[in-house]
C-alpha cells in the first residue's frame, strides 16, 4: 500500500504524539516514588551532615534521621501511584498480583487506606500484614 507524503507525515505525527504521551505518563508515575524516597532520605542526609569540617557554623536541623524514622519509612511505595513493576519489588508480590493491584486501582479508584488492599484478589490478612511496613497510600 502506497501512502502519499501527507499521509506519511500525519502517521509519523500521530505515532510521535502517542509515544510522547505514554512516555510522559510513565515519567510522572515513576517520578512520584522517586520523589517520596528522596524527600524522606534527604532529611536524614541533612541530619547526618554534621561530620564534615565547618559544620559548627551551620544551623541545627530538626529533621529525623534514618535511625529515628527507620530505613523502611524512606523506602515505602505509594500503592496509588506505583507501576506494576514497582509493586513487584514488595515482598510476596509477583507480576500477577502487581497487575491485579493496578487493575483494581484503575477500576475502583485510589486506595484510601492500606487496609483497602484486601479488595485485591490474592491479598488477605496475612499478605496485608507483610506489606504494611512497605507501603503507603497518598
Amino acid at each position: 500500500m502506497k501512502l502519499s507524503r501527507r499521509e506519511d507525515i500525519v502517521l509519523l505525527l500521530l505515532a510521535f504524539l502517542v509515544l510522547s504521551g505514554a512516555g510522559f505518563r510513565l515519567w510522572l508515575r515513576e517520578g512520584d516514588v522517586i520523589i517520596e524516597v528522596w524527600e524522606e532520605s534527604e532529611a536524614s542526609l541533612v541530619q547526618g551532615s554534621s561530620s564534615f569540617e565547618g559544620a559548627e557554623s551551620l544551623p541545627s536541623v530538626s529533621t529525623p534521621s534514618f535511625a529515628e524514622t527507620g530505613a523502611a519509612e524512606a523506602l515505602r511505595i505509594n500503592v496509588n501511584t506505583a507501576s506494576a513493576w514497582e509493586l513487584e519489588r514488595l515482598p510476596g508480590i509477583g507480576p500477577a498480583l502487581a497487575g491485579r493491584i493496578v487493575a483494581e486501582r484503575e477500576r475502583h479508584g485510589p486506595f484510601i487506606t492500606v487496609d483497602e488492599l484486601v479488595r485485591v484478589s490474592g491479598i488477605g490478612p496475612k499478605v496485608l500484614e507483610r506489606l504494611r511496613p512497605h507501603v503507603i497510600v497518598k
